[in-house]
């Protein structure tokens, strides 16, 4: 079984309607983007569907209907740096203005060094919830919730 290490893991922000559908489209979007430097946390990407459980009364049967899909949210953690001017004021501003970006996740998973490609997920994305945490003998963290605007999308590693 292989392991895949959080460690080395990349996210990017990139302008919504650039396309992401292939590992080549995600390789081009990313030079073109703003990396998220130094995050000390990253949440649950994914999706639920909400569920209706059916029974009846003459027998003892369970019937199950899937529905619509629900995405959440990512609460997301850096070490604060005033001087980021790409990642954490790239969020920043999403925030305070109010507009969405594409988030591409690069994870450390290469199979074919030379010729293949990483894991890759995709998403649109908004922020909800911004913030800094300043506590006794810790660094200043600065704290954003990352809305899932879109269905994840997962290019699998080669």
């Amino acid at each position: 079984m292989n392991l895949t290490d959080s460690q080395l893991t990349k996210v990017y922000l990139v302008a919504l309607g650039t396309t992401v559908a292939t590992a080549a489209n995600c390789v081009t979007a990313i030079a073109g983007g703003k990396e998220l430097l130094c995050f000390q946390t990253f949440g649950e990407i994914g999706s639920t569907r909400s569920v209706q459980t059916y029974k009846c009364i003459d027998q003892a049967a369970t019937k199950k209907s899937l529905g619509s899909f629900d995405v959440g949210n990512i609460p997301v953690e850096f070490l604060f740096d005033a001087a980021d001017a790409a990642g954490q004021k790239e969020l920043r501003d999403i925030y305070t203005v109010g507009t969405r970006k594409i988030c591409i996740v690069k994870l450390n998973d290469q199979i074919t060094p030379t010729t293949g490609n990483p894991t890759y997920k995709t998403f649109e994305v908004g922020i909800s919830g911004e913030g800094t945490t300043i506590a006794l003998d810790t660094a200043v963290v600065a704290k954003y919730t990352m809305e899932i605007c879109s269905l994840p999308t997962t290019i699998l590693a080669t």
